[in-house]
């Protein structure tokens, strides 16, 4: 999942990039602005250990806005990942290109929502809108 803007919602994360056979599912150069609530979700799942997580997910070169202190929200079972765990698996670290912030560098609402003129993540995460 690449180069969307999520405004108001963010990323469900369940079975299908978690079960045994899957890998290499990768969410990057996306905008999430989830507001309060987490922007990564997923129900009753239990997160694998870090180096099979790792071979399984990649999250990175994202911006996120949100006031949540979870990066991942088990909706269903409490099985919740605040921001330092997931950081912790290499994913939305700084190194990784992204920027977590709590304030809002988006503008607009609706489609016009994109990053303001000028600013230089437009071109690096490929949202141009105006």
């Amino acid at each position: 999942m690449h180069h969307n803007t999520l405004v108001n919602g963010g990323v469900g994360i369940s079975w299908g990039p978690l079960n045994p056979p899957s890998s290499g599912t990768r969410v990057s150069h996306n905008i999430i602005k989830s507001g309060s609530e987490a922007p990564y979700g997923e129900y009753c799942q239990t997160l694998p250990d870090a180096t099979t997580l790792a071979s399984k997910l990649s999250f990175g070169a994202n911006l996120l806005e949100t006031t949540n202190t979870l990066a991942m929200d088990d909706t269903g079972c409490g099985n919740d990942v605040p921001w330092a765990q997931w950081r912790s698996y290499g994913f939305d670290t700084t190194a990784a290109g992204s920027i977590v912030s709590a304030t809002s560098a988006l503008t607009g609402s609706g489609p016009l929502t994109g990053l303001p003129a000028g600013d230089a993540r437009r071109g690096q995460r490929g949202h141009l809108n105006p």
